[in-house]
């Protein structure tokens, strides 16, 4: 069933991101608009929502991600498998990602992902970019405060895959860290 609207036109910055029948974008003045299907919150947008710099989502998903000037990162949307909200602090952000079912964030101190996704089973497949030679302790985290070693990676190729079998736990962050004897 299709719907009509009066669409009125803005200047938009260079970042916009599509969802599953809906599109975000981010305004000049570092706003946000949303526009299309709501059925779980895609386009109710978090009130106050400023100073932000990209946005993420993804063909298939109900959620998007939107990363602010100071590293923060907001969501809204869809959530039924807790790939938000990030935790109050969870900062440092550079850059954001989202998948169908859960969201990615690269932070300062770590090295660049490459890409990532949840298989149905739950498990977590992902491969980062690190320095030659250097050796990466995968950590993995609920609440980004107590952060668990899952392995140690050496990287041979600049390019370093990881999986994760024990993944299918409702809210779980990932980083890896240069190991520091």
């Amino acid at each position: 069933m299709w719907t009509s609207l009066t669409v009125a036109f803005v200047r938009i910055g260079s970042v916009i991101a599509a969802g599953s029948q809906y599109s975000v974008a981010v305004k000049s003045d570092g706003t946000v608009v949303a526009w299309g299907d709501d059925t779980d919150g895609e386009i109710d947008l978090p009130a106050g929502l400023s100073n932000v710099v990209a946005v993420a989502s993804w063909c298939d998903s109900e959620h998007t991600l939107a990363l602010q000037r100071d590293g923060s990162v907001v969501g809204w949307g869809w959530a039924d498998f807790g790939q938000m909200p990030f935790p109050a602090n969870f900062g440092n952000a550079l850059s954001i990602a989202v998948g169908a079912d859960h969201s990615v964030a690269v932070v300062r101190d770590t090295p660049a992902f490459g890409e990532s996704r949840v298989d149905a089973d739950g498990s977590f497949h992902a491969s980062f970019y690190g320095d030659l030679g250097w050796d990466y302790i995968f950590q993995t985290s609920t609440n980004l405060s107590d952060w668990n070693d899952l392995a140690t990676l050496t990287c041979t190729n600049s390019r370093m895959p990881f999986l994760d079998s024990t993944a299918p736990v409702s809210k779980r962050f990932y980083r890896a860290r240069v190991k520091q004897d």
